[in-house]
């Protein structure tokens, strides 16, 4: 309820791939610089994001092309990029007009987030409570059969399950038992869980 309470490191913006160059420019417009120079077609071939710019006094921005990173194994290709975008959904932030990446997508993000990028490792507690009030705020509007079926396409279902069971264990949210069986994940050993935990 009160966005004072949610720390950030960063502002992450996502723009299409044909608009980085432009974005890159308005950024460097308004005083933002990389810590090291870079070529867009290089990174894009490595990260998901151009290296981050910052200024004296602003936030650090991190600028997206794209939200899985090329060389994780994750079966996320330009389709699924643009079809991302078409399902984005409009919102006002202080008084201007953007979209925002629509609660299903969103959900999937932070699964992946936690899971395959980080790998469970130093997200915390914070991580897992994102989902949970994703799912609280958004859970009647999100597509949970397009979501397994995408999570499962994508070959993230293993992490998305484990992360979405650790987030019923530790906040108390519900997920529907439909979509943890529809996951299909290999059965985590405990270790593996022991670990996360």
């Amino acid at each position: 309820g009160n966005i004072g309470l949610r720390p950030m490191g960063d502002v992450d913006l996502l723009v299409k791939p044909a608009d980085l160059t432009k974005a890159l420019a308005v950024l460097r417009t308004l005083g933002y610089v990389a810590a090291y120079p870079f070529e867009i077609e290089s990174v894009r071939h490595l990260s998901q994001h151009m290296p981050p710019l910052s200024k004296r006094g602003g936030v650090t921005i991190e600028l997206h092309w794209t939200i899985v990173n090329p060389r994780y194994n994750v079966h996320f290709d330009d389709s699924d990029l643009d079809q991302l975008w078409s399902r984005a959904t409009p919102i006002k932030i202080d008084g201007v007009q953007v979209l925002m990446l629509s609660p299903m997508d969103l959900l999937w993000h932070l699964c992946l987030h936690a899971s395959v990028q980080h790998r469970f490792d130093g997200i915390g507690l914070r991580g897992f409570w994102d989902m949970a009030l994703v799912i609280h705020r958004y859970g009647d509007e999100i597509d949970w059969e397009q979501f397994t079926r995408r999570v499962n396409q994508w070959g993230i279902a293993n992490g998305v399950h484990l992360a979405l069971q650790l987030t019923e264990e530790w906040t108390g949210i519900v997920i529907p038992t439909p979509v943890m069986r529809a996951l299909m994940p290999a059965t985590p050993d405990a270790a593996t869980i022991g670990w996360v935990r």
